[in-house]
């Protein structure tokens, strides 16, 4: 073909990226997500997330395998695909989901007390909280909060909180535990 005296230029064009859903839709630094869309080209892609470049697995022309970084800020991401000079950014299909514990209390009590776990970025459906090695029974959890029940397994030790988002995060501080009264 003769591109410059090509009686149809249009036919000639590339198409722009397109994104059509990432999932999972919630995810942590360290974690990959899978952008499902058309026009992506092996060699030829770039992408961002919140401005930072990311590595992008190109699986075919409509997958591709994006890793995110550590240091990306909790809540909604801008996810820019570029593809040779042409780009979509998505601000609606990803969101940041990294869980940090802030506090706990109380500091200390007897094994079966109810202790309250604040922070961001739980997992309300998908959590394992651990003290010494035993498992807590989750009384309540909410993405900023969990309540549970200190297992008889405890000891005084720090909370471990272990996500199915692939993430586990432990407190600064210890849960101290009393030692029960022998009654005689």
């Amino acid at each position: 073909i003769d591109v410059v005296n090509c009686p149809y230029p249009s036919a000639l064009s590339l198409n722009g990226p397109i994104i059509n859903d990432i999932k999972p839709s919630k995810a942590t630094s360290g974690n990959y997500v899978q952008v499902k869309g058309k026009y992506f080209k092996e060699d030829a892609t770039l992408a961002k997330i919140n401005n930072h470049i990311v590595y992008a697995q190109f699986i075919d022309p409509q997958t591709l395998s994006l890793y995110i970084p550590e240091g990306l800020s909790n809540g909604p991401a801008e996810v820019e695909i570029s593809v040779l000079n042409k780009k979509i950014v998505t601000t609606d299909k990803l969101t940041i989901v990294n869980p940090a514990i802030s506090d706990f209390f109380p500091k200390e009590g007897f094994y079966n007390d109810v202790i309250t776990i604040t922070g961001e970025g739980f997992d309300p459906g998908n959590l394992i909280v651990q003290m010494g090695g035993g498992n807590c029974e989750i009384i309540d959890a909410t993405e900023n909060q969990i309540i549970v029940r200190v297992p008889y397994e405890a000891g005084s030790q720090n909370i471990i909180v272990v996500s199915t988002l692939g993430v586990t995060i432990s407190s600064t501080g210890t849960y101290n535990i009393f030692a029960p009264e022998i009654l005689t």
